[in-house]
């Protein structure tokens, strides 16, 4: 291992070290250049989904009836795992609807 500490401050030490196509420097750039360029490609790919979907899922805030109805669908779910009922999918009758029901 002190070999390699050893021969890491003997290179920085050199003149090759911070000069010409393959210095760190250069080589520093090159790394923060790639870097870059693939954050734009991220950016590029997940930006336009985020936008579609923002736009598209604007609901506004949860009102009460939201907030009542996953509770039910929560207590519904929870019930249906007492009765080891592992496959059954819990819906309302309706979107207005307050009673939730079981489908096996």
């Amino acid at each position: 291992m002190d070999k390699a500490w050893s021969q890491m401050w003997d290179y920085l030490g050199t003149d090759a070290a911070w000069h010409g196509q393959n210095g760190l420097p250069a080589l520093l750039w090159a790394h923060l250049k790639l870097s870059l360029a693939s954050l734009l490609i991220a950016g590029a790919i997940t930006l336009p989904p985020a936008i579609v979907l923002g736009h598209v899922q604007r609901g506004g805030t949860p009102t009460a009836f939201d907030r009542v109805l996953a509770t039910r669908f929560g207590i519904a779910a929870i019930d249906a795992v007492g009765d080891r009922q592992f496959s059954a999918w819990k819906s309302g009758e309706s979107a207005s609807s307050e009673r939730v029901v079981s489908s096996p």
